[in-house]
């Protein structure tokens, strides 16, 4: 671009390979990026050159260099665009490395596997895994009172129970089931477990009334 067609506004100076300037402040090359972590403010110098000249940088948007030499940091070389299209944007440019990288890399990773070394790293995991799986720790029974040993693994780590049976019978007395019947002898209504086949009230609940527990008379 020539002289006369960039906009009015600070620039950037570039003292050196590894030193540039911005309104006063000096940014040094850290990794791909000239950055400033002494002073206050933007770190990175592209997107402080964003914000002087454009303001602030919106939420979830990243500065982009057009030519993508990261070390031409000049205002009319960024752009600033939603964080994921950037990521997209690099992310063809790199395809044919990344595809590269994984060619290269999948052989070695293949033969490190199938090695000795490898061999005896997936035994030290497997192992790990089932010491993990096989780990217990007491618990009383919320039933039935009985301290039981309970698998370490259950996610929310709350083992109330220490059978299926126990854990039935709670549920059961807690009524969460239960629903309203009339009952098919006296037409009184009635609770029962949802799950039951329960015809009868309990006065006129015969198995009851077989076991004593009412009186003929009832």
């Amino acid at each position: 671009m020539d002289s006369s067609e960039r906009p009015d506004g600070p620039r950037v100076h570039v003292v050196s390979t590894t030193c540039q300037e911005f309104e006063g402040r000096r940014y040094y090359l850290c990794g791909k990026y000239f950055q400033d972590s002494a002073s206050d403010g933007e770190k990175r110098l592209h997107r402080a050159v964003w914000i002087a000249w454009h303001g602030p940088i919106h939420e979830d948007h990243h500065v982009h260099h057009c030519d993508g030499d990261r070390s031409n940091n000049q205002p009319e070389n960024l752009f600033c665009l939603p964080g994921d299209e950037h990521n997209r944007e690099h992310g063809y440019e790199r395809a044919d490395e990344i595809a590269e990288m994984g060619r290269t890399y999948q052989a070695r990773t293949k033969a490190w596997h199938g090695s000795d070394a490898g061999k005896k790293w997936h035994a030290e995991q497997y192992e790990k895994t089932v010491a993990a799986l096989r780990a217990t720790h007491s618990a009383n029974c919320s039933c039935c009172g009985k301290q039981f040993e309970a698998s370490s693994t259950v996610k929310n780590g709350d083992v109330k129970y220490c059978s299926k049976a126990c854990k039935a019978h709670s549920r059961r007395q807690s009524g969460v089931d239960d629903v309203t019947r009339v009952c098919t002898k006296c037409a009184i209504s009635f609770l029962a477990n949802r799950y039951s086949t329960r015809r009868f009230c309990d006065g006129c609940f015969p198995a009851r009334r077989s076991r004593g527990v009412l009186p003929d008379s009832a």
